[in-house]
């Protein structure tokens, strides 16, 4: 991830097709820790096999949890991390 990016957000969405868990889970770990290391949202969306419990950021499974999310205070949608990251 590029430093100093200036980005707010990163989502990234998986289709059903998208059933490597584990494959997802090393994707979320990674993109989580730069977006934690930047202090920017991460969505994870669609209906692949992505962690339901990220390490870092937040599991959405439709359109509608997606806007709600964006519709929230920036404060409060916050991604908080979990114990031990």
């Amino acid at each position: 991830m590029a430093e100093k990016s200036g980005a707010r957000m990163v989502a990234m969405s998986a289709s059903p097709a998208s059933s490597d868990a584990n494959l997802l889970r090393r994707i979320a770990s990674q993109v989580g820790a730069g977006c934690r290391a930047q202090d920017i949202d991460l969505v994870l969306g669609g209906e692949g096999a992505w962690p339901e419990t990220p390490s870092y950021g937040l599991r959405l499974r439709s359109f509608g949890a997606f806007h709600e999310h964006l519709s929230q205070d920036e404060h409060a949608r916050r991604p908080v991390a979990r114990a031990g990251e």
